[in-house]
């Protein structure tokens, strides 16, 4: 009894020490125009792609690359890279067209649900600032095959090779008959 009391304690004890941080996103709910006014730049576009890196320690964590429509406030190139996630992030499979309320800080972008995005429709802040303008040329571009892709294939690859080379050096250690 003791030692299935001595298991179920440890079993426990791990799920607790293992555990992921949970956090709680529970954002003050405010206006467009409250938004809008507290936003670095406010810009309509539509989702690329979004990166979430492949070794990282932080949940959530995610860099969208969108092409950007219309710009309302602000400045902005057409096609702009946004820090969007952390443990408030935006799920942009919902809706991959979106109005994004960003702050910009030391040349980074971020933006997420408690800021705004998502919370509007272009229409709706057409209506309130006007249609705005066109975005500046240039950005990053579209999404391309980057880095994460390049990590993976050499992980395929290395490990490829370490399968053919214990393959083969099994075959060439069997004596021939």
């Amino acid at each position: 009894m003791r030692r299935l009391l001595a298991v179920l304690l440890l079993c426990l004890s791990s799920v607790v020490l293992w555990s992921p941080p949970a956090y709680a996103c529970s954002c003050v709910e405010a206006s467009l125009a409250e938004h809008f006014d507290g936003s670095d730049i406010v810009v309509a576009g539509t989702v690329d792609h979004v990166a979430e890196p492949l070794l990282t320690m932080q949940p959530g964590e995610q860099t969208t690359r969108f092409h950007v429509d219309r710009v309302y406030k602000g400045s902005a190139q057409e096609w702009i890279d946004v820090d969007t996630g952390g443990p408030c992030g935006f799920d942009y499979s919902i809706d991959p067209e979106t109005v994004f309320f960003v702050d910009e800080s030391g040349g980074e972008l971020n933006a997420g649900i408690c800021g705004g995005t998502g919370s509007f429709s272009a229409a709706e802040v057409a209506t309130a600032y006007g249609p705005g303008v066109a975005p500046a040329p240039g950005g990053p571009g579209p999404h391309a095959l980057g880095a994460e892709f390049a990590l993976l294939a050499g992980i395929g690859a290395g490990g490829s090779l370490a399968v053919l080379a214990g393959f083969l050096w099994l075959r060439l250690r069997r004596p021939s008959r």
